[in-house]
């Protein structure tokens, strides 16, 4: 399999997403070797490697066990592609890692008045996915969520607040 330089230098846009979660999945080495080659790359491909993180914490959420902190510290990129991409690899992450998810609040929170619907719809599926999933986080997102509810003109960002409110009322 290749390495993530050779996966940058032969394949093109999404077709590098795609080789990234296939290494990822399947040579146990690369999730250590993401963050190192991920902090030397440009802006750009620095959100290629997390749309790939995130398509395979998709459905392989344990796979972000050793990187929950670093792609927290992501949140508050100044890319916006960077902040969505970060911000889904923990919404998937949130079941798994409750505790480890919560620790990505602040940042998720600043991201909710992001002039980016993209950018709040990410932070709101990730805070969503938190309070569904962490007893401890709920007493303070709850109320915050029935604020953002009043003041987000989105619907698909509202929908999700929406939708955790629902299923933490049950």
């Amino acid at each position: 399999m290749a390495s993530f330089e050779e996966i940058f230098l032969s394949a093109k846009g999404k077709q590098r997403v795609t080789l990234i979660a296939e290494l990822l999945t399947s040579d146990k080495r690369a999730l250590g070797q993401l963050q190192p080659f991920f902090q030397q790359s440009k802006a750009g491909d620095r959100a290629l490697c997390l749309e790939a993180l995130e398509l395979v914490t998709r459905t392989q959420p344990k796979l972000a066990a050793t990187c929950m902190s670093w792609v927290t510290e992501e949140i508050g990129s100044q890319a916006p592609a960077i902040q969505r991409e970060a911000s889904r690899v923990i919404a998937n992450a949130a079941k798994e890692f409750p505790d480890e998810a919560a620790q990505a609040i602040p940042a998720l929170l600043a991201n909710t008045k992001n002039k980016g619907t993209v950018v709040r719809w990410s932070a709101a599926l990730a805070l969503a996915e938190i309070a569904k999933n962490n007893s401890k986080t709920r007493a303070k997102l709850v109320p915050l969520f029935e604020q953002l509810v009043a003041a987000e003109e989105n619907s698909g960002v509202k929908n999700h607040y929406v939708k955790a409110l629902k299923a933490i009322h049950k």
